[in-house]
């Protein structure tokens, strides 16, 4: 991408902006839903869950493998 009068930089800082304002976005639908009360603790937890579960492979399995062995 090449703009006439901005910096790389910029336009870096630019596409970081957006993205951040999409991921407050996304998990602001998820955790904010009708009578939904979450702690920072548990709301993380759970993004950290989908995650594992929407990333390429089988981690979600293996993780659970692991959690309930021990």
């Amino acid at each position: 991408m090449y703009v006439i009068g901005v910096s790389r930089k910029r336009i870096f800082q630019i596409l970081i902006d957006r993205i951040e304002v999409a991921c407050k976005t996304v998990v602001g639908q998820r955790l904010k839903g009708l009578g939904m009360r979450w702690s920072e603790a548990g709301a993380d937890a759970v993004c950290c869950l989908h995650a594992l579960f929407k990333r390429e492979g089988d981690p979600w399995d293996a993780f659970w493998e692991t959690h309930i062995a021990a």
